[in-house]
């Protein structure tokens, strides 16, 4: 039997923080945990955001541009009935029949109310 060996990946991505608002750009700031896993890691500075966070995720989860994705105006609310279309697949999607075990954590808002992540 042949192991494969897959490497871990994980993905950060913050609402309004700023380039100056993490350790490693800033010295007056102590993220010590941030600091060490960016370290240990490739930090990913050069990118372009949505300024809501229901389309930056869905680019996120994509690798498409919001415009996209259908989310351009905003955050969706939790009593919306909208998410992101099954047509648009996620990393975890792409990911997972090559043999990675993918897991979501954060708030899920615009996955729609029906999301079945879970």
């Amino acid at each position: 039997m042949k192991l494969i060996e897959y490497s871990s990946e994980r993905f950060f991505s913050s609402n309004a923080a700023g380039y100056n608002d993490v350790g490693w750009n800033n010295p007056l700031l102590k993220t010590p945990n941030l600091d060490g896993m960016a370290g240990s890691g490739v930090i990913l500075d050069r990118f372009y955001s949505a300024p809501k966070c229901s389309p930056s995720r869905a680019a996120l989860l994509t690798g498409r541009y919001t415009i996209s994705t259908g989310f351009t105006n905003g955050a969706l609310g939790t009593a919306e009935k909208a998410g992101l279309e099954t047509k648009y697949k996620t990393m975890a999607e792409q990911l997972g029949p090559l043999g990675y075990n993918c897991h979501l954590l954060g708030k899920l808002v615009f996955l729609g109310k029906n999301c079945l992540l879970f």
